[in-house]
């Protein structure tokens, strides 16, 4: 295999529930994508609370997949804030029929929700995962919003990468490493330093996110690019420019 073939393939440590999407993103690009997850969601037991809401508020798209259908009944009709192009297209799949324009990120989402929300129109519904970065309620309720927190998942650490990743970097084959948060990042260093696999990716381009998760990596000494906005195109731009 040649040098030119042999770093064509990008590892990518999101969940394997949306390695598909990238993969195909990736392909277009003219590279191949190997899985390499690092986290499960795992649903957490919950109900919603017996009430009327102003908005309901998903930052991630496994929110959403957690949802029974008599849940997603009795919340379609609400107006719903996403986090993401994706998140907000899944929304409307499942039959959400009031869907915001998807903000870039939690910053924008917050920015958004200041806006357009009323304290007296009622409380928000803020379904979310038990790990999540940012402090979302605390900033809205500085403008009087109430909010209802319910956490839907957890994101579930994962023992080892996946024997294609192993081999991948092994072999040498990799072109670059796609991180998407700042936690993906610490158990990630965690999984290369247990499995012996630091060495290896030492000169491995890791394509991240946003500059918190590129800090995470940093720090164990690994090569990183931030992508100019944080989302997914951005970072996949980001790879088409180092490989030019």
């Amino acid at each position: 295999m040649t040098e030119g073939l042999s770093r064509r393939q990008i590892l990518v440590t999101r969940p394997q529930a949306d390695q598909a999407r990238t993969a195909a993103a990736l392909l277009d690009l003219g590279f191949e994508a190997v899985a390499a997850p690092v986290m499960d969601a795992v649903a957490l037991p919950f109900s919603l609370p017996d009430q009327t809401w102003q908005a309901v508020i998903i930052t991630s798209r496994n929110s959403l997949r957690m949802l029974n259908d008599d849940q997603i009944e009795r919340l379609k009709s609400c107006r719903i804030f996403c986090v993401g192009t994706k998140t907000a297209a899944l929304a409307e799949r499942l039959g959400f029929s009031i869907v915001a324009d998807p903000a870039q990120d939690v910053a924008d989402l917050i920015g958004s929700l200041e806006n357009e929300l009323r304290p007296e129109k009622g409380e928000i519904l803020y379904l979310a995962g038990r790990h999540r970065s940012g402090a979302l309620s605390e900033a809205l309720s500085v403008h009087g919003l109430t909010v209802c927190l319910v956490e839907t998942y957890e994101m579930v650490g994962r023992t080892s990468l996946s024997e294609r990743a192993i081999d991948a970097i092994r072999n040498r084959s990799l072109g670059g490493i796609l991180v998407y948060s700042t936690r993906t990042a610490a158990l990630l260093v965690g999984l290369l330093e247990a499995q012996g696999l630091g060495d290896l990716v030492a000169d491995v381009p890791f394509f991240c996110l946003s500059g918190s998760v590129a800090a995470v990596l940093q720090q164990s000494g690994y090569p990183v690019h931030v992508a100019e906005s944080p989302n997914e195109a951005a970072l996949l731009a980001c790879v088409k420019k180092h490989h030019n």
